[in-house]
This record gives structure tokens, sequence and C-alpha cells, in this order.
């Protein structure tokens, strides 16, 4: 006798059914959802304004609000007050990765998921082109904002607001290019109102 006198029929093979079963009971899966992302960002930008606003208010000496670099440039003061004397610009740099790293995150998922609408058919490919083109410079526009902490609004104004005004600029881009993209899906952006209404209301 021999070591394979024993078995008996041919080796046991399972197939291709068997294996991708075994596979799917094994496997991990995740369900991500961009727009989770959107509103971390959201939240973590306006707690980064609010934490401004309390250093401003309790650490910051010498400033007059009704006589700033702002007031006397434009009129009036905008949130990026808060950022722009110490210690509440050194602390909100350290705070900012908590709005920028969560804004990069939403942008790339969001693509991706826009991506895939493009492989199934869901959204024409002009839209996809616009959005391969347009998602470095949101990020860029996202990770800029950090030098409203590097320029001093008080030295160079311009510089200093370059940065915030790129922020808001990446934010009605990416409004707008939901706004597109739901509409392409057909879905309405309220609910409510339906499609019809929605297209009305726009």
């Amino acid at each position: 006798s021999h070591l394979g006198s024993d078995r008996v029929g041919p080796p046991f093979i399972p197939s291709h059914s068997q294996v991708g079963s075994a596979t799917k009971e094994h496997m991990t899966t995740f369900d991500i959802r961009p727009e989770t992302a959107r509103l971390v960002v959201y939240a973590s930008f306006w707690a980064m304004v609010g934490l401004a606003m309390v250093l401003f208010r309790f650490f910051v000496v010498g400033v007059d609000l009704n006589d700033t670099h702002l007031t006397r440039m434009f009129g009036y003061n905008n949130v990026c007050i808060y950022l722009d004397f110490t210690p509440s610009r050194e602390i909100c740099a350290m705070f900012y990765p908590l709005v920028e790293y969560p804004a990069v995150a939403y942008l790339t998922l969001r693509f991706m998921q826009q991506r895939q609408s493009f492989k199934l058919g869901a959204v024409p490919k002009w839209f996809y082109t616009i959005n391969c083109v347009l998602l470095p410079i949101k990020v860029v526009l996202a990770a800029w904002f950090r030098m409203v902490f590097v320029i001093d609004g008080v030295v160079d104004l311009f510089g200093h607001t370059a940065g915030f005004l790129g922020l808001q600029v990446c934010f009605v881009l990416i409004a707008v290019e939901n706004g597109m993209y739901h509409y392409l899906l057909g879905n309405s952006p309220l609910p409510r109102f339906g499609v019809n209404g929605t297209r009305l209301l726009g």
C-alpha cells in the first residue's frame, strides 16, 4: 500500500460559489457616509471660532473692536478678528487640523462616491470631469485657510484675508456641486417639496 490508498474518491475542491459565500461570511464591511464628515467639518470650524472668541475675551488685551485693521479697511469686523491676536492665533492654529483633516477626508470620500455614480452611469461625464478639476482646488483652498494664522492681518491684510476667503469659496463650491449631484440623481435636497418643487424654488 501507499500513503494515498486510504483516500476514497477524488479530492474535495470547493466551487466558486462556495468560496464566495465563505468569503462573504468572514468579510468585514464598513458603511461610510461622506456627509457625516462634512458635519464634523462645520461643527469643528464653529467650535474653533467659539474657542477663539473665548480666548480673545479673556486673554487678549489692548484691542478696541471699534477700531481694528478690519474696521478701518472694511468698516466692520468678521470672525477672523478673534484669530488675529496672541494667544488666540497660536492656539487656534493648533486646533485647525481638526477642521482641515475632516474636510480633506470629506472631499475625498465625496469624490469617490461621485466617481462610483459616474461608473454606474448615474451622472454624466461632464459632471465627473468638473469634479476631477475641482477636487484639488477645494483641497488646496481648505488647507490654505491656515494662512490666516501665518500672515499677520495687521501687517498684510490682503494675504491674511485671502485664506479666509478661500475657505468660503471652497464651501460654496461644495454646496453648488452637491446641489448639482442630487439634481442629476433625481434626489431633491428639499424632500418636503419634491423634485418639481425644488426646481421651481431654484
